[in-house]
């Protein structure tokens, strides 16, 4: 039979990895974060100019015509999902990729895009 002492080892050493181990091993990893091998989805970024916006949503417009006079909603789905893949195909421009996604998001929510850009 074991001691009461050998059973109480284990939590102990459990304890131990809980108050000590884990934080440590947490600030390692937000040392870690903070270079600059962090990938892309961790960093935020900010909306893109207000006149670059209006710019990339203009030629995005002018691409879509067609499809942003259709109104039913099998049509406003359709171009939701070409708005998605316009933004994944514009990687190298964030302000395309921005406008793109947030007009896919106002179409898709079911309300029209905001006309003012914000």
């Amino acid at each position: 039979m074991r001691s009461q002492e050998s059973v109480r080892l284990p939590a102990e050493w459990l304890r131990l990895m809980v108050a000590v181990v884990l934080p440590v091993s947490a600030l390692a990893w937000a040392e870690d974060a903070t270079k600059t091998d962090v990938p892309a989805l961790v960093l935020r970024y900010h909306p893109p100019d207000r006149a670059k916006a209006l710019e990339a949503e203009k030629a995005l417009k002018e691409r879509f015509k067609e499809e942003y006079q259709k109104r039913t909603p099998a049509e406003r789905t359709a171009l939701a999902s070409k708005l998605l893949k316009a933004g994944e195909e514009a990687k190298d421009d964030f302000v395309a990729q921005y406008v793109a996604w947030r007009e896919a998001k106002d179409i898709a929510a079911g309300g029209e895009p905001n006309p003012d850009g914000a």
